[in-house]
């Protein structure tokens, strides 16, 4: 059938096969924009170019979404956002070349039916910083990426938080030409607005948060014995325009605790490190140092990576064995180097700091009955400095306040003791250990004037 309504009314005669093979670039958007314009009168011109062009797009397909190749289908579209067009075309690229690799026969004879390579896809390859990442953004496209009725890549429905790779086969029938899938590492997507359907509020404006697709930063992770990879979605405010990541603390402060707690890692600038590497270091008993958690990371990395670098020399020893001549196969990858120790303690602290509510309706929730106020004996060069420690604790052992001062004037601190035992409906304390003005012989003292 030819063409002759739209802008090609009145032209040049185009069949459906020509507009669909075309390499121009009018072309190609006229094709893509086909893809996404709804019809509304079946049997028309229009819907029966629409059909032709779903009906071609779905024949190019191949078995697996990640595994689609550029040549079917135009690498330019219009209607797809940023984030799909990137997770399209990373699928795009690290597909298998073979079936879509014209012959040489129809490069010479310029055969419009020979797919050629789009410049789009090309710039993927070339962008593309290694084999191994390359393998990696294929299974991960296969995990999170389906096709839609028009041949976009869109997010799955069935969502879940982690993704493992598929790993190396139990069993080789040829030796392997890369050691890329022995060395492949899990992701974790974080989605709540996805998963959970939650009403998130903007930071900004405290309007409502709407997904605008896939955030384009992958994180990479610290583990306790290697690495993982953690994306997250892509929020918009529609009043402000603002957008924010999902993994911010802005979006995940407004989860439930319960959803909160699946949140795996403290996010810095550069890397991430994974919860449990930054829980030893909560146990601070003699021993238990910052070195000391960087040499037990480094060993146990180590072993993980020596586990992985010894399954992919043993299949390729197998295959030598066999063969007459010695063939090369490709090295194990180095592994990771891991962050400073430094790096280690400045996690732990930024963990810390997210539970500092915490730490302080902890201390501010100990008390006692019987109580002892003792402070430091500072003289000569120390006098008049912030250098006076005064400590107040219980009959348990525990240390209701801690201060620095000047002098021993400790009414203001003594009244903000008091006012925490009032506010919690706790009797003021019985018996007061000190050192000094504690007896009277008219009266009450002045320590215990103080507690009153």
């Amino acid at each position: 059938m030819e063409v002759q309504f739209g802008q090609y009314r009145g032209q040049t005669s185009m069949t459906f096969r020509e507009l669909y093979e075309s390499t121009d670039k009018d072309v190609s958007s006229y094709r893509s924009w086909i893809r996404t314009k709804a019809v509304n009168t079946p049997g028309s011109s229009m819907s029966k170019l629409k059909l032709y062009v779903v009906r071609r797009d779905r024949s190019q397909l191949p078995a697996s979404p990640a595994s689609a190749t550029t040549a079917g289908r135009p690498s330019t579209s219009t209607d797809q956002s940023p984030s799909a067009r990137q997770s399209a075309s990373s699928g795009a690229a690290v597909g298998t070349p073979a079936p879509s690799t014209p012959s040489s026969s129809a490069r010479k004879t310029g055969d419009p039916r020979a797919p050629q390579p789009s410049s789009s896809s090309t710039n993927q390859r070339k962008s593309s910083s290694s084999p191994r990442k390359r393998t990696a953004h294929e299974w991960v496209s296969r995990a999170l990426l389906v096709r839609d009725q028009t041949g976009r890549a869109v997010l799955c429905e069935n969502l879940t938080l982690w993704h493992h790779p598929p790993g190396p086969r139990m069993v080789y029938n040829q030796r392997p030409s890369s050691p890329d899938t022995f060395f492949q590492r899990p992701f974790f997507y974080w989605a709540p607005y996805r998963l959970w359907r939650y009403h998130l509020k903007c930071p900004n404006c405290a309007h409502k948060l709407t997904g605008c697709g896939v955030y384009k930063t992958v994180r990479k992770v610290v583990d306790r014995d290697g690495w993982y990879y953690m994306g997250t979605e892509y929020l918009e405010c529609r009043y402000c325009r603002k957008k924010v990541a999902s993994w911010s603390n802005s979006v995940r402060k407004q989860l439930d605790p319960s959803h909160q707690d699946l949140f795996p890692a403290v996010l810095t600038y550069r890397l991430s490190c994974d919860l449990r590497v930054v829980g030893q270091l909560k146990s601070r008993t003699l021993g238990n140092s910052v070195n000391q958690l960087y040499n037990t990371l480094q060993e146990q990395h180590s072993d993980a990576w020596m586990r992985r670098a010894i399954n992919y020399l043993g299949v390729c020893e197998q295959f030598l064995a066999l063969s007459n001549v010695r063939g090369h196969f490709p090295p194990p990858p180095q592994m990771p180097p891991l962050p400073s120790p430094i790096w280690l303690l400045t996690v732990f602290v930024y963990d810390v700091l997210t539970r500092l509510d915490e730490f302080k309706a902890r201390i501010m929730s100990t008390f006692g009955s019987i109580i002892k106020m003792d402070s430091t004996k500072m003289a000569s060069a120390a006098s008049d400095t912030a250098a006076w420690v005064t400590n107040v604790g219980n009959e348990h052992g525990q240390v209701l306040m801690s201060v620095l001062t000047c002098s021993e004037g400790l009414s203001r601190m003594v009244a903000g003791l008091m006012r925490r035992y009032r506010l919690a409906g706790v009797p003021p304390p019985e018996v007061i250990y000190v050192d000094r003005d504690c007896c009277k012989r008219d009266g009450l003292s002045t320590t215990a004037a103080l507690f009153q």
